[in-house]
């Protein structure tokens, strides 16, 4: 019988313009699993995985992060809570740096 792995997780307050957050889950879409990337962007959620699909089948996520859209007012977004699998190579560091390169700052 598999054990399911525990996630470690912190609650952030990363909150930035609407517009900002939108285009990081766009640069997500565009670097997504199954197109060579490492991103799987889900409507309020933003996994990050070990490889790519295309480099290796069976990668696991390692990361992810929590969108509030909206949220502290209409015309912002929050990231509000960050998760990684550190059995499977994640980090919290990695799901910062995920976070920062997707601003288009790595």
């Amino acid at each position: 019988m598999a054990v399911a792995r525990r996630w470690e997780s912190r609650d952030v307050s990363i909150v930035m313009p609407k517009a900002e957050m939108w285009r990081m889950f766009q640069r997500a879409l565009t670097f997504d699993v199954t197109g060579g990337g490492r991103f799987d962007a889900r409507s309020n959620i933003v996994l990050l995985w070990s490889s790519s699909a295309v480099q290796a089948e069976g990668g696991d996520p390692i990361g992810a992060f929590s969108i509030a859209w909206g949220i502290p007012t209409d015309q912002q977004a929050t990231i509000e809570r960050i998760e990684w699998d550190q059995e499977a190579g994640g980090s919290e560091a990695e799901v910062l740096r995920a976070i920062d390169v997707l601003k288009g700052q790595g």
